[in-house]
């Protein structure tokens, strides 16, 4: 068997299990097949309302009619995609990206412009814009909230400038928000919190219940900011109304409150498994291999310098562990030396051990790398 720290799906730090199974049978309705003309294909009028209030408590507000219910993340993407006219056209994106990002692009864009991540955000604004003069794209995705596989989160600084590029070059922000998953006390703002600062920019939020309630509840939404029609008209036009008991489901987890208790435990675990990976890469990694300290988010990202991170999946995967080659995020092959690795699983002694095997092989083979250098 082997332990994915390749993969990641936050929610499974809790088992929900008995929580899911009360708001199943408590959403449960008899009435569900009632015949009505007129399907929500926004989503549940109810759900849309109790997101709108969940936001709310958070600072953010938003009506539910900018709310679009989805069926989990990648329709949420294909319906972003279709609404932005992105579909056989050209995206940009920023480098690395998340491999669920690049597994639905590569099928139906027809050129994706890679913008690659610097440590001075104005430079990487200046790469944006000069990629934008030469190829002219109008749509730009992001993950501005604990990037995947980095981990960075842009400042509220940052996320403005952003805003100020993309309302005076016309260009459609899609973000993918993570920011439920934060450490601390605030949750980072979103580019559509933010937005109403930039009152003619076009943004599409995409939110999903994946990461925090459970792998098995396909389930997300959208927001829409100077998108709502182009939004609507995508879903009416190329999707069906997600499971109703799915969305019944979440909502009474909503409404109840139990959501609200839900991210608490959920924060408080996935801090707890970030220290104890701490832990364990301070005892056993040698210096030369560096990783980023992240404030939430599921994931770590590795440099490796003189080592490729494919020799490290060969050497991990014959001992059942398996992480994520740098390359993975690259749509053009990129990153070699670097690899990502999660602690968003349950903690268990599997785990530790996996840790420490990670730890292992990438100091030998940084070793090796150093000894053939003096050679």
């Amino acid at each position: 068997k082997v332990v994915p720290l390749s993969s990641t799906a936050p929610s499974s730090v809790l088992n929900n299990e008995a929580l899911l199974t009360k708001h199943h049978k408590k959403a449960f309705d008899r009435n569900i097949y009632t015949f009505n003309v007129e399907d929500e294909v926004q989503g549940s009028a109810i759900l849309r309302h109790s997101i709108s209030q969940f936001l709310f408590r958070q600072g953010f507000v938003c009506e539910p009619e900018k709310i679009h219910i989805n069926a989990g993340r990648k329709e949420g993407l294909f319906v972003a995609l279709v609404a932005t006219q992105s579909l056989g056209g050209s995206i940009a994106v920023e480098s690395p990206t998340s491999f669920f990002f690049q597994t639905v692009l590569q099928k139906l864009c027809r050129e994706i412009i890679e913008i690659p991540m610097q440590e001075d955000y104005e430079q990487e604004l200046r790469l944006l814009d000069s990629a934008y003069e030469e190829l002219r794209f109008s749509t730009y995705l992001v993950n501005p909230n604990y990037n995947d596989p980095t981990g960075r989160v842009l400042t509220e600084q940052d996320k403005l400038a952003l805003l100020n590029w993309a309302e005076k070059r016309s260009v459609t922000l899609i973000e993918y928000d993570r920011a439920e998953l934060y450490f601390g006390t605030d949750r980072p703002k979103s580019l559509a919190q933010l937005s109403c600062v930039y009152p003619s920019v076009k943004v599409i939020s995409m939110y999903d219940f994946f990461d925090t309630v459970s792998s098995r509840v396909c389930l997300g939404y959208s927001i829409g900011t100077n998108t709502n029609e182009a939004l609507l008209n995508a879903k009416l036009t190329t999707t069906e109304e997600p499971n109703l008991h799915t969305q019944n489901l979440v909502s009474s987890l909503m409404t109840s409150g139990d959501y609200d208790k839900l991210l608490v435990k959920f924060r408080r675990q996935l801090y707890k498994n970030y220290l104890s990976t701490l832990k364990i890469l301070k005892q056993n990694l040698p210096p030369d291999i560096q990783f980023s300290m992240v404030h939430g988010g599921p994931c770590l990202w590795f440099y490796m310098p003189g080592r490729s991170s494919i020799e490290l999946w060969d050497v991990l995967i014959k001992q059942g562990v398996a992480i994520a080659p740098g390359s993975m995020f690259s749509f053009e092959q990129k990153y070699e030396s670097y690899f990502r690795l999660t602690f968003a699983l349950p903690w268990n002694s599997q785990l530790n051990l996996a840790l420490i095997k990670v730890t292992q092989a990438a100091s030998e083979l940084t070793y090796q790398a150093r000894d053939s250098h003096y050679k």
